[in-house]
């Protein structure tokens, strides 16, 4: 399970990759704890099955490299390997609802009407709630008593408290 590291005359950094690229292989790696230097060439041409921890890497690979303006080439990669690396997508770190944080006075404020605008909503739909059940909801016949709707009524404003 070593890495075999090669570096070409023309200042490419070749590294073949294992049967299985998988956890226990991207532990013992060494090439993600280093600073990429050179451009990379990934030998995919003895491996045969990669799994998430595989795939992370190499997008983590792909990530630094971009960073320093070097380049990851990849060869002999089989047809499914490859189309696994097509449609995958690693999750996002950035939180997509709502407006962003990092952006300054605007984004504060806009920040603010968004959470008032929710706070709306859902106080306006409990006042809904409590008009109806307070007005035509005691006309309807029901087999509990009229305490209950009180009890109800409670535990909404209870709930909506936090």
């Amino acid at each position: 399970m070593a890495e075999k590291v090669q570096t070409t005359p023309d200042s490419l950094t070749v590294l073949e990759m294992p049967e299985t690229l998988d956890r226990q292989w991207v532990e013992k790696s060494s090439i993600i704890r280093e600073k990429p230097a050179l451009s990379l060439v990934l030998d995919f041409s003895k491996t045969r099955h990669v799994d998430s921890a595989g795939l992370s890497m190499l997008y983590y690979l792909n990530r630094l490299y971009r960073k320093v303006n070097k380049k990851i080439t990849v060869r002999n990669i089989s047809a499914s390997i490859l189309s696994t690396l097509k449609t995958w997508q690693p999750i996002s770190e950035e939180k997509t609802d709502g407006p962003r944080a990092s952006g300054g006075f605007f984004a504060e404020v806009g920040g603010g009407v968004w959470k008032a605008r929710e706070m709306a909503v859902q106080a306006l739909s409990m006042l809904a709630e409590i008009l109806y059940w307070g007005s035509f909801g005691l006309l309807k016949k029901r087999d509990f008593r009229r305490g209950v709707l009180f009890e109800q009524m409670f535990f909404m404003g209870y709930k909506s408290m936090g």
